[in-house]
């Protein structure tokens, strides 16, 4: 089953938590503004590779779009292809996109509030563990170890 994401709508969610995170602390300024936006597509490319390679050989196939000269994409969509049960497919992609606004944030806070970052690799750490758990037992393994 192939499972898409938005990178426009995945940036979109970002700047709101963002917002809503100076929302709640006045006292910062928002982070990540949406003149940020290219900046913040190109992340979660790294991020989408990241959150790939330890579940890489539950995939059948993915695309991660190639970057122009200025460093933005050149498609919206991420996707990824796995032979899941239809039930699952949905849980899978909320997963990846939560990884991949925590992936995004992590480094966005890193060098201004290490705490934050922080918690941020803290919540990554958990959803890549439960987007593993969740291939493990809903996908067939395809690429097995020869001996």
């Amino acid at each position: 089953m192939k499972l898409a994401i938005s990178l426009s709508s995945l940036t979109s969610e970002i700047l709101a938590q963002s917002a809503l995170r100076f929302r709640l602390d006045g006292r910062r300024p928002a982070l990540l503004t949406p003149d940020q936006r290219p900046a913040i597509a190109r992340i979660a490319l790294s991020g989408f590779s990241f959150l790939l390679l330890p579940i890489a050989r539950y995939l059948t196939d993915c695309c991660i779009p190639e970057v122009d000269a200025d460093g933005v994409p050149t498609d919206d969509i991420l996707w990824f292809e796995a032979d899941i049960p239809a039930n699952v497919a949905i849980p899978l992609r909320l997963l990846v996109e939560h990884a991949l606004t925590a992936f995004v944030n992590r480094d966005a806070w890193t060098t201004l509030n290490p705490a934050i970052a922080d918690l941020y690799d803290a919540d990554l750490r958990r959803l890549q563990t439960s987007i593993a758990s969740l291939l493990t037992t809903a996908a067939p393994a395809r690429l097995r170890p020869c001996y």
